[in-house]
């Protein structure tokens, strides 16, 4: 299973606080004092300086990772990726699973006996003309079309997640 993003980003935001903090202390034991006017200075090119830039650049730009996720989530309505990764995953089900179910409404039409609502007597380009069939192959072909139409929006949402989380991680 995979971390959440929005916890993986606070703990790194967190630790480049840290550092930063160690930073500035260390940045301050090389600092001087200027006698006249007791202002305390640091050498414009200290390594931790630089450091220091470097990383609340970092910490701003996960900041901004951070919200354009949580946003996201609260455009599709998730909590988590998680969530989004199941309903892939229920859709997939769905457009795997509906031309099975509708074979196997299929077979037992074709195998349950007359008495039962089946059509044992009918070839089978005659039994998928049967209305008992047909109201199966559209109940199946809705539960295709609305997988279909679920991914068209998921599979974008999951691409844009993953750019963000793969950035998030390179930070």
């Amino acid at each position: 299973m995979a971390t959440e993003p929005i916890p993986m980003i606070e703990s790194k935001v967190s630790r480049i606080a840290d550092e930063i903090a160690a930073l500035r202390v260390k940045a301050l034991g090389a600092s001087t004092i200027d006698p006249k006017t007791g202002a305390v200075k640091v050498a414009s090119d200290s390594p931790e300086l630089k450091r220091v830039s470097d990383l609340q650049s970092r910490s701003s730009r996960l900041a901004a990772i951070k919200a354009e996720i949580a946003g996201i989530f609260q455009a599709v309505g998730i909590e988590s990726r998680q969530e989004i990764e199941e309903r892939r995953r229920n859709a997939e089900g769905d457009l795997a699973g509906a031309p099975l179910e509708a074979f196997k409404h299929f077979k037992m039409l074709h195998e349950l006996p007359k008495g039962n609502g089946g059509h044992p007597d009918l070839l089978p380009s005659d039994l998928v003309k049967a209305e008992a069939y047909q109201k199966v192959e559209r109940e199946q072909r809705a539960r295709m079309d609305r997988a279909t139409a679920d991914l068209e929006k998921i599979n974008p949402v999951m691409a844009r997640l993953h750019a963000l989380i793969s950035e998030a991680n390179s930070l």
